[in-house]
């Protein structure tokens, strides 16, 4: 799991490296996986709905 997550974030840092550096840092592995963003990064997150395949959102 470590080195698939690794290898993703290095390939979203290869597009997106502000995005790339915040994630890794964030992204913790080991035993268990978490993402502990820091506040200071400023990161925030926004979610919306979305169509797929034409199918509306729940």
């Amino acid at each position: 799991m470590t080195r698939a997550l690794r290898s993703a974030i290095a390939r979203i840092t290869e597009a997106l490296p502000d995005a790339g550096r915040a994630l890794d840092r964030a992204v913790r592995t080991g035993t268990f996986c978490a993402f502990e963003p820091d506040r200071a990064d400023g990161i925030r997150f926004r979610f919306v709905r979305s169509r797929v395949n034409g199918t509306p959102p729940r």
